[in-house]
């Protein structure tokens, strides 16, 4: 059984929360600049290369001058009703998220471009925020911080989310998850699907229950730890203050479901990845960098840059800047970011991982240079694909 979400109440989905629950806070106190509408400073965008991918696909190079230095843009342009945007996850040959470069990436998966996605746990390789991957939730993040979604029609949003999961006992009861896929917390419910590996590899010990539950919501095993995770289902882990409501109610034969109910954007989505912070919203420049806790290094820095965001006409922007080249490409801040895209035409947006995972990959070949001079080893990517799968 998977995470899946959906319009309804389903086993083993998780929750996300609308941006409504705290777009008030951003909104008020967010870096909010002028629209950039003059036609002079889009068409000061539109120079360099520019080719089709394929089908509803374009590349375009652009070359800038800025006081800072020059500055080198790789956009792809994709319509979603001609061609389809996915989030790609490495993954190690026996289970468990692994690492892989965004060319492997888009090879394996058969993208005809890419650029790279979500930060990482450089440890254990787990994507750091939300991330969906057919309608399956495979991780989560204790952070609200901002996520860019597809859905199964092909429409994109942007809005912040966090897991709200729940199980439900036999008794009516809910009890509250509060991740998926990431290493168990005190005093917390986690759930963990295959997508985690092959166990829950979690310590051992008295304060801790574990219960293993298959596709049709039988609870077939249980444990203080390190459960294997069952091949269609999935292994609940409960410890201190979380494990007594769990301990009795979920015995091996009884019955538990895992589930959600989502409703507003989040209806019907397919595919979404989390990054952060927002940078265009409404058109205009919005960056949430304090609100969504990210350091001065992502915040105000001059690096190397990923995002992701679209258009009024629901056309996807896939963006990177490259950087750290001073004779090439110094890179830009997220306010310079933000206003280039809204050149662009951008109506919403949000930052990606940066710096040295910076890549874009074009038919097979890198389209940018990295900051480093090979490609990073990352934990996921977002792909392209020709038509609409």
């Amino acid at each position: 059984m998977t995470t899946r979400v959906s319009r309804s109440w389903n086993p083993v989905s998780a929750a996300l929360c609308p941006r409504a629950t705290w777009g008030g806070v951003l909104r008020g106190s967010a870096i909010a600049l002028t629209l950039i509408t003059a036609t002079s400073a889009v068409a000061a965008a539109q120079t360099g290369l520019t080719h089709t991918v394929v089908a509803g696909v374009t590349h375009h190079r652009y070359h800038r001058k800025t006081k800072a230095g020059p500055m080198v843009v790789n956009v792809l342009r994709v319509d979603p009703g001609l061609a389809t945007i996915k989030s790609l996850v490495a993954q190690k040959p026996r289970g468990g998220f692994g690492r892989a470069t965004v060319s492997q990436l888009a090879k394996r998966y058969g993208a005809r471009a890419a650029i790279n996605g979500s930060f990482f746990n450089f440890v254990n390789n787990e994507p750091a925020g939300l991330m969906v991957v057919d309608g399956q939730i495979i991780s989560s993040s204790p952070l609200n911080r901002s996520v860019f979604g597809i859905r199964y029609d092909g429409t994109p949003f942007i809005d912040d989310a966090r897991v709200r999961a729940s199980v439900l006992l036999e008794t009516g009861n809910e009890l509250p998850i509060s991740r998926v896929n990431s290493r168990a917390k005190p005093n917390e419910l986690t759930l963990y699907t295959n997508h985690f590996g092959r166990s829950t590899r979690t310590p051992i010990e008295g304060a801790r229950y574990e219960v293993a539950v298959d596709s049709i919501g039988t609870v077939i095993e249980v444990s203080n730890g390190n459960l294997p995770i069952p091949a269609n289902g999935y292994v609940i882990s409960a410890n201190g203050r979380a494990l007594w409501p769990l301990l009795h109610a979920l015995e091996p034969g009884a019955h538990a479901l895992v589930y959600t109910k989502l409703s507003g954007l989040w209806e019907g989505v397919r595919y979404a990845i989390g990054g952060g912070p927002t940078i265009v919203h409404q058109g205009r420049v919005f960056v949430t960098a304090r609100q969504e806790n990210f350091g001065a290094h992502i915040a105000s820095g001059r690096a190397p840059r990923t995002a992701i965001g679209y258009t009024a006409a629901n056309t996807i922007l896939l963006v990177t800047v490259d950087g750290r080249q001073p004779r090439y490409s110094v890179g830009c801040t997220l306010n310079e970011l933000a206003r280039f895209l809204i050149e662009l035409g951008c109506k919403e947006a949000i930052n990606l991982d940066g710096g040295g995972s910076t890549v874009m990959v074009v038919n097979g070949k890198r389209a940018n240079r990295v900051s480093a001079g090979v490609e990073r080893y990352v934990s996921n990517a977002i792909g392209v694909f020709p038509g609409v799968q």
